[in-house]
């Protein structure tokens, strides 16, 4: 693959994906991932140290570490790609639903469990 810069990355994503659920520190307002969320973050941890990883709870998870930005998102994309798959997102309302269902089916297995 050809180098590959962050701002690429979230293009491609984007494309792929309709989102770039991705995030880094030293690229602000790139992509459209949220850190809090446990989406995929690249950061900068040095000269030459691209590091990727996730954050859950507060508590910082490392994935793995390159000496170049290109090879952490080709990383990235490869991750991406394994995980996800393309296409539409959910519409406000169809999101809603299907937390209501969940929302709905949980209360439903408390009741049956008596808690």
């Amino acid at each position: 693959m050809q180098d590959l810069t962050f701002e690429q990355l979230c293009g491609v994503l984007r494309e792929e994906f309709g989102s770039a659920r991705v995030s880094s520190p030293q690229h602000p307002r790139v992509g459209d991932g949220d850190p809090v969320t446990g989406d995929l973050i690249l950061r900068e941890d040095g000269p030459s140290v691209f590091v990727v990883g996730a954050q859950d709870r507060g508590q910082w998870s490392e994935l793995a570490r390159f000496p170049s930005e290109s090879e952490a998102c080709a990383f990235i994309l490869d991750q991406v790609r394994k995980n996800h798959r393309p296409g539409v997102h959910l519409t406000p309302a169809e999101k809603a639903e299907s937390e209501r269902i969940t929302r709905d089916f949980d209360e439903e297995l408390r009741r049956t469990l008596g808690l």
